[in-house]
Parts: C-alpha cells; structure tokens; sequence
C-alpha cells in the first residue's frame, strides 16, 4: 500500500466519523444540481420537521462547486414555508473564490463551503417545514455548481 492510498484511507475514516458524531443534526441533506448547469428557474427542495417549538436550531448550507463556476461569488434565493403558509424569503451571498481567484473551499477538484446561514433560531410551531433554493446569479444557466445540503443542528446548552 502507498502512501497517497495510506493518507486517502486515512482521510476518509476521519471524515465519516467527523460526520458520524455529530448527535445534534435533525436534518442533512443535499441535493445534486443537473449536469447540464443549474437553470434560474430550477429549485431544489429540502422538507424537514422540526419536533419543538421551544428548541432552538442553528442553520447551515453547504455547496460544492468545481473550476467551471467562474464567478467569485454566488446569490442564492431561500424561502421556507410551514404546511400552511409561507415564513419567509431570503437572499443569502456566498464567496466561492478570493480576489486573486483561488477558489475556496475545502477539497481538491471539488470544493465545499459550509456558511452558517440561521443561528440560534426557533421555528414557529412543531411540524413539517419546505425549503426551496434556487440562485439569483444574472446567467440563465450556471456552469460549476455541484451539489446545494441544507443540515439544521439543534441548539445544545
């Protein structure tokens, strides 16, 4: 066995368990972007339950983006709905690479950015609660992005 497949293993069990141990995640999931690029009109829809009222939660979103995305930044549209009516919009910008291009990230040919979107927040009522995002770049279709999670931790004390 080589090193780079010494360092990859190793690499790899340190990210499941990374990902494994945290108890606090009541939701996590991501939702793949076509192949073709990412329409303006395209949503991507996340449905999770909150069980409390009373907890509080922080909200984190996660996108994955390759070399082909070629702007520095990315606007991203939200709005979240309960099973009755709508909450709220939000605009949420990212910056997917610094002032001289680099991308950032962590990953090789794939980067990934987790920005805390919502923090210490409480959902209204108990129940079932809908996401959509979609993005609020200028272009009709975007080339690099990857794949968009949405994770909410409840707030431990």
């Amino acid at each position: 066995m080589g090193i780079k497949s010494f360092k990859l293993i190793i690499f790899s069990i340190l990210i499941i368990l990374f990902f494994s141990c945290n108890q606090n995640d009541v939701y996590f999931k991501y939702q793949q972007v076509p192949k073709s690029g990412w329409h303006k009109d395209s949503l991507l829809a996340f449905d999770f339950k909150t069980s409390n009222e009373n907890d509080l939660y922080n909200v984190y979103l996660h996108l994955r983006h390759d070399e082909k995305y070629l702007y520095q930044n990315m606007w991203l549209l939200l709005s979240l709905k309960n099973r009755e009516n709508f909450l709220q919009n939000d605009t949420l910008e990212i910056k997917l690479s610094d002032p001289f291009g680099n991308r950032i990230g962590v990953g090789k040919s794939i980067k990934e950015i987790t920005t805390l979107h919502e923090q210490n927040i409480a959902f209204s009522d108990s129940g079932f609660y809908h996401l959509d995002v979609k993005h609020g770049m200028s272009d009709s279709l975007l080339q690099g992005i990857k794949e968009i999670g949405i994770r909410i931790e409840k707030v431990v004390e």
